[in-house]
């Protein structure tokens, strides 16, 4: 039997704030979490604008404490949009279940800061949810900046698949980085069809999941949050689905410039904690993931010391992080 999930509070109170703004018809919610995207935001709100177009809409967006000049570009939009700003990282659920509290769409629209939307998928992604009485959440192609698909949907986690990723069993397959999160095949990209989750980068829901669910689950500080919610979102009888024709560049992990092997640990985190909180398997399992994971981010950081002085000032960051997998 799956685990049983504790509510938190801000789950409750977005819950609660959604049952009273329930009359925004037609209207699509924007939600947005900026931190340190400056680079991009602006890029991100134009694409907005385009999709938007002739759609009843707002935008809502919360940011979690930059110090990059994010706010100042912010500020340039606080008669348009709705403007939150927190005084420390909340993380990304934490930020999106604040910018929750606020929307009153009947179609709640997660977008990254750094993606790029195309001029026709907000109508694409409402249109899908509104032919599909049964689905619930669904999310878009999403590519890199140079034309490359993105893995932006899959299967959710299994024992088989997280060693695969360890192992860099994916290795061995045609365009393995991108199929493996769901075992799918190319072609699966060109067609669209319900999948266990779609990324967070670009998430449309009805409003009768976030009303039944409440907000994201604020344990995972970055990554898997989004996988967690279309979890939940199943076992409360609501399908996922990918939509092909609906298209988005992401820039992806650009906050984390010259971080990378940060955002991979947060990631493999995230695992363990989706692992702890989902997985019916015996606990070995877990603990046996958890150990290789360590051992893998601990011999990356120590090549990538021996070959960089970059990584030498903030290597006890890095061990502590990789520590807490």
């Amino acid at each position: 039997m799956l685990k049983s999930k504790k509510k938190s509070k801000q789950a409750f109170l977005v819950r609660k704030n959604s049952q009273k703004n329930s009359s925004g018809k037609g209207l699509i919610s924007c939600v947005i979490v900026t931190y340190n995207s400056a680079q991009y935001i602006q890029k991100c709100l134009r694409s907005l604008a385009r999709a938007l177009k002739n759609i009843p809409h707002e935008i809502i967006l919360v940011d979690n404490a930059s110090t990059d000049g994010t706010l100042l570009i912010l500020k340039e939009y606080k008669k348009e949009y709705v403007i939150i700003t927190s005084p420390d990282n909340r993380g990304f659920s934490g930020g999106v279940n604040r910018g929750l509290m606020y929307a009153k769409g009947e179609y709640i629209w997660l977008v990254n800061p750094d993606t790029e939307v195309s001029a026709k998928s907000a109508k694409v992604l409402s249109e899908y949810l509104r032919n599909h009485d049964n689905v619930g959440i669904v999310g878009a192609q999403m590519t890199h900046s140079g034309g490359k698909l993105q893995a932006s949907f899959g299967n959710f986690p299994s024992f088989f698949k997280e060693w695969m990723q360890i192992l860099q069993g994916y290795k061995l397959f045609p365009w393995g980085r991108v199929v493996m999160p769901g075992l799918f095949t190319m072609n699966s990209f060109g067609r669209s069809h319900g999948v266990d989750w779609v990324s967070g980068g670009c998430l449309m829901m009805r409003r009768e999941v976030l009303e039944s669910l409440g907000g994201l689950d604020e344990t995972y500080f970055m990554y898997l949050e989004d996988v967690d919610f279309c979890k939940q979102a199943q076992i409360a009888g609501f399908e996922t689905a990918y939509v092909s024709d609906a298209h988005v560049m992401h820039h992806h992990r650009k906050s984390f410039q010259g971080k990378l092997i940060l955002a991979n640990i947060y990631e493999a985190a995230s695992t363990i904690e989706f692992w702890k909180k989902w997985s019916t398997g015996p606990r070995w399992q877990l603990l046996a993931l958890r150990a290789a994971l360590r051992i893998k981010f601990l011999l990356k950081l120590g090549i990538s010391l021996a070959l960089s002085d970059e990584y030498r000032d903030k290597r006890g960051e890095y061990v502590r992080a990789i520590m807490k997998i």
